[in-house]
């Protein structure tokens, strides 16, 4: 088998990128679910379950965060879903949605004849968060809800997916 070699070094000895060099995978969380939860007209409700817990390989990652959420009502909810980080005890939320506006509202126009009818919605969000800290970091994922909705309806799980990635 030939040696391949670069600037007169063999690849075995090749330790690390050039300076410069980012992108790289560092770790994934995921975390997904399938049990229904009723949520009525409250604001910065927990998803039941849906949170992952990380610690940053360094405090210089950057971490991208995707998440997706179906719900199901039948009458004119308007709902949004936000990640919240706490970091040493300390919360924030780090991107929200304007939850109860005509634009996010399962919008049902249903005459008195029209009983029975619901509507499903799902909700996907992904942010970039530079958290700047090489300590445990939780993302979590709230709603918001101006009515009443149930979420992860029949075999429709959610989920948060976080990934690190080196800068």
């Amino acid at each position: 088998m030939a040696i391949i070699t670069l600037n007169n070094n063999s690849l075995s000895s090749v330790t690390s990128l050039p300076a410069g060099v980012g992108g790289k995978v560092l770790q994934v969380k995921y975390t997904s679910i399938a049990t229904e939860q009723t949520v009525v007209n409250a604001f910065d409700v927990d998803v039941t379950g849906l949170s992952v817990t990380i610690t940053p390989t360094s405090s210089s990652s950057k971490f991208l965060i995707t998440s997706s959420v179906q719900a199901r009502n039948n009458d004119n909810t308007g709902y949004g879903i936000q990640i919240v980080k706490t970091v040493g005890g300390s919360s924030s939320t780090i991107f929200a949605e304007n939850s109860v506006n005509t634009e996010n509202r399962f919008n049902t126009f249903l005459n008195s004849s029209d009983s029975g009818i619901q509507l499903r919605s799902r909700k996907s969000i992904q942010y970039l968060d530079s958290p700047a800290t090489s300590s445990e970091i939780v993302y979590k994922i709230q709603v918001d809800v101006d009515n009443t909705v149930i979420l992860q309806t029949e075999n429709s799980a959610a989920y948060i997916s976080v990934i690190e990635v080196s800068s």
